[in-house]
């Protein structure tokens, strides 16, 4: 009867002691390291930046990642690494890029710009929102002793446009100039202007309301909805 009650004890410590791993081996691959790619906006024929920031405080000695994108859209022009430690390769391959930071013993990054990625938006690209992610195998996020080092991408967004709404000179910028040009075209001394960005409040005129919505909202006053223009 003694053995049998020893038996199941020793049962039961065996069961609590492969729960208490699977929890601490669940709990590792539930560890929130993220990857934040931060978007950008540029007109046809133009560059953008999209800076890679990562956050990792588990320690890390290896990231691969696969740049995806709308080739239709744009063009990979570099990858640029801004790590102080470690060492970098980029394929400088736009149809298949891919890159890789690597190193001979952990870091964290905790709110870090790792990486630039360095657009071309395409002359054909048509005006709208694209992402911009990172694919990876899991195997290639490793710390030093080859453990995976779970980690999360949240996608960014290139965004395409070829005006800005209030911007009247067409310089990509809303400023004091810009409602200056817009009172001087309305009693003729200015005739090249950027007419979509002129139309404030987008109601397909170009008169005094707009000169009195862009002078509030350079002041703080109001609001423009919509400032991209597609």
């Amino acid at each position: 009867m003694k053995k049998r009650i020893l038996s199941l004890l020793m049962a039961v410590c065996l069961m609590t002691t492969l729960v208490s791993v699977c929890s601490i081996s669940a709990s590792a691959e539930e560890s929130t390291n993220y990857v934040y790619i931060r978007g950008g906006k540029a007109k046809p024929g133009e560059m953008v930046e999209v800076t890679v920031e990562t956050v990792i405080n588990e320690g890390v000695a290896c990231l691969t990642f696969s740049p995806t994108y709308d080739h239709t859209a744009l063009e990979l022009v570099s990858v640029n690494n801004n790590m102080t430690v470690g060492s970098f390769l980029y394929n400088e391959d736009s149809t298949n890029p891919k890159f890789i930071w690597y190193n001979t013993e952990n870091s964290d990054f905790s709110g870090c710009a790792a990486f630039t990625l360095v657009f071309t938006v395409k002359s054909s690209a048509r005006e709208g929102t694209y992402s911009v992610g990172l694919d990876f195998n899991a195997n290639d996020i490793c710390n030093e002793n080859g453990t995976r080092v779970p980690l999360t991408v949240e996608a960014g967004e290139i965004t395409i446009f070829r005006y800005l709404i209030a911007d009247v000179d067409n310089d990509l910028s809303i400023s004091s100039a810009d409602v200056v040009k817009l009172a001087r075209y309305l009693v003729y001394l200015e005739t090249e202007i950027n007419t979509y960005g002129a139309d404030v409040n987008k109601d397909g005129e170009i008169d005094g309301r707009d000169l009195v919505k862009l002078s509030r909202y350079m002041v703080g006053m109001e609001a423009i909805d919509g400032i991209i223009y597609y």
